[in-house]
C-alpha cells in the first residue's frame, strides 16, 4: 500500500525536474498541495509532445481525478493566477471545483515586484537574480505583519479598496528614498479586484480542506518550490527563494495528509539555501509543514528530487560549475528556465550538497531526473569532498564566503556512451549508467526509487 502523504521536494537549487516527477506520481494520488513558493518558479510537463509550464498551479491539475490545493504558505499574484487558471482553460484542463486557493495564502501586489525589480537594479553586480516578480518582498511583508491574504479578496470591494490603498501609500512614502517605482493605487485597485470577482469561487480554508482530505484517508502529494540550497536558513543567505521547499515546508502550507507538491528545489529553501543566495521560504521537509498546516508526524515519505548532474540560476557559490558541460547542455536545447527562459549554471554531480540535503530532509527515496543529459560523454566526474585551505570537507560549509573558496575534489566515472531515451526499467539502462547511479545513491545516503531519461512520462519509471 502506497503512503498517504509524501512530500516532494528539491535537494539542490530548483529546477531538478520535480513537475514531471510530480505528474508522474499524481497517477496515485487524490490531491497535490503546493506548499510554498510563488510564480517565480515553474513546472514544466509533457505529455504526449505537448509541453505545460505550470507556476503556481500545482502539478496535479493535469490529471483529471486530481484536487489540488495552493496553500497558505505559499505567495500569490492574483493576476498572474487568473493567467495561469485562463491558460489551462483554453487547453480544456478543468479547474472548477478542483482546483483550491487557501486563504490564508499571502497576496503579492505590485509595489511588491517595483521593490523586487528597484532592488535588484540598485544592486548592480551583486544583484542576486531574483525574477523581478516580488515574492521576496511579499513575503517580507508577511513576516513583518503588514501583508494582506488571499482570504481578503472576498471583502466587500469598498473595504478591499481601502485595505489596498493604505499598502500603496506606505509604499510610495518610501519609494522615492530606495530607487522604487512608484505605484498608481487606482491600477493596482483596479487590477486587484478584477482578479478578487474571478478567484472567489476558488477561496477555501486551506487547512480544513487539507485535514478533511486525511481524515477521509486520500492520497496526498505535498509540492514544494524551488530546492533546499535556497533555504533561507540553511542556503548561501540571501540568495535563496522566499518560502519553505522542503518536506517540513509542505506540512506548513497546507494542513493535510495527501500528496503534498512542492515548487523550486531544497537549496533554493529559505532556511536551507546557499546563504546569502537564498529564496525568501523555506523549502525544506520542515517548510513543507509549516506551509501546509500538515503536522510531521502525518508524513509517511520524503521525495527528494535531484538531476544526475547539478544546475542551478542566479548568483552564489556552485563548487562544481563546469563551462564546458553547461555549453554542452545549452547546446542540446536543455537548460534553460521555465519561467524566465535564462540559461542555468551548468556542473557536475556534487555529492557533498546532496549529502547535506538528503539529512535536512530526512530523505526516503530519491527520484533522479536527466540522466539522458550524459549520455554522450566519455567521462563523468563527481565531486566526493570540497578542497578548502589545507582541508577536504565532506559537508558544506556554513559561511557562503567559504563556500566560493571551495574547489570540488573529483572522482571520475565512465560514462556509457549511448542513449538510455529508451529504457523503461533498470535493467534497461547501460551497465555504466546503473554503476554511476548507484554509486550516487551510496555516497549521499539514499535509494533510488524513481529514475527519468526524458521529458515524456513513460520516459519515467521506478528503480526495482
Amino acid at each position: 500500500m502506497r503512503p498517504r502523504v509524501t512530500i516532494v521536494l528539491g535537494l539542490q537549487w530548483g529546477d531538478e525536474g520535480k513537475g514531471k516527477i510530480l505528474d508522474v506520481m499524481a497517477s496515485e494520488a487524490d490531491w497535490v498541495l503546493r506548499a510554498q513558493g510563488g510564480n517565480n518558479a515553474g513546472h514544466t510537463v509533457e505529455i504526449g509532445g505537448e509541453k505545460f509550464v505550470l507556476h503556481l498551479v500545482p502539478s496535479g491539475i493535469l490529471r483529471a481525478k486530481v484536487s489540488c490545493l495552493i496553500a497558505g504558505g505559499a505567495v500569490v499574484d492574483p493576476a498572474g493566477l487568473v493567467r495561469e487558471i485562463e491558460g489551462l482553460a483554453r487547453r480544456k484542463i478543468r479547474t472548477q471545483g478542483r482546483l483550491f486557493l487557501a486563504e490564508q495564502a499571502h497576496l503579492v501586489l505590485p509595489q511588491h515586484r517595483a521593490v523586487d525589480q528597484g532592488s535588484e537594479k540598485k544592486r548592480g553586480l551583486a544583484k542576486i537574480g531574483t525574477t523581478g516578480r516580488g515574492i521576496g518582498p511579499a513575503y517580507s511583508d508577511k513576516a513583518t505583519r503588514v501583508g494582506l491574504r488571499a482570504g481578503e479578496m472576498a471583502l466587500p470591494a469598498a473595504e478591499l479598496a481601502r485595505r489596498l490603498r493604505e499598502r500603496v501609500m506606505a509604499h510610495n512614502r518610501v519609494a522615492g528614498s530606495q530607487g522604487w517605482e512608484k505605484i498608481s493605487a487606482t491600477k493596482t485597485v483596479r487590477e486587484i479586484e478584477k482578479a478578487a470577482r474571478f478567484l472567489r469561487p476558488y477561496l477555501a480554508d486551506g487547512v480544513t480542506l487539507a485535514h478533511r482530505a486525511v481524515a477521509g484517508g486520500k492520497r496526498i502529494l505535498i509540492e514544494g518550490a524551488q530546492g533546499t540550497f535556497l533555504d533561507v536558513d540553511h542556503g548561501t543567505y540571501p540568495f535563496v527563494t522566499s518560502s519553505h521547499c522542503t518536506a517540513g515546508g509542505a506540512c506548513t502550507g497546507t494542513g493535510v495528509r495527501i500528496l503534498i507538491e512542492g515548487a523550486q528545489g531544497t537549496f533554493l529553501d529559505v532556511d536551507h539555501g546557499t546563504y546569502p543566495f537564498v529564496t525568501s521560504s523555506h523549502c525544506t521537509a520542515g517548510g513543507a509543514c509549516t506551509g501546509t498546516g500538515v503536522p510531521p508526524t502525518a508524513i509517511q515519505r520524503v521525495v527528494g528530487v535531484l538531476k544526475a548532474y547539478t544546475t542551478r540560476v542566479g548568483g552564489g557559490p556552485f563548487v562544481t560549475e563546469d563551462g564546458t558541460l553547461g555549453h554542452l547542455l545549452h547546446g542540446m536545447g536543455r537548460e534553460f528556465g521555465s519561467t524566465t527562459g535564462r540559461a542555468r549554471r551548468c556542473g557536475w554531480f556534487d555529492a557533498v550538497l546532496v549529502r547535506r540535503a538528503v539529512q535536512l530532509n530526512g530523505v526516503t527515496e530519491m527520484a533522479i531526473t536527466n540522466l539522458d543529459g550524459l549520455d554522450g560523454l566519455e567521462k563523468i566526474p563527481v565531486c566526493v569532498g570540497y578542497r578548502f585551505e589545507r582541508k577536504i570537507l565532506q559537508e558544506p560549509p556554513v559561511e557562503s564566503s567559504d563556500w566560493a573558496r571551495c574547489r570540488p575534489v573529483y572522482r571520475v566515472f565512465e560514462g556509457w556512451c549511448e542513449p538510455t531515451t529508451e529504457a523503461r526499467h533498470w535493467k534497461e539502462l547501460p551497465r555504466r549508467a546503473r554503476i554511476y547511479l548507484s554509486a550516487i545513491s551510496q555516497l549521499v545516503g539514499a535509494t533510488i526509487g524513481i529514475i527519468s531519461v526524458g521529458a515524456g512520462r513513460e520516459q519515467t519509471f521506478r528503480h526495482g
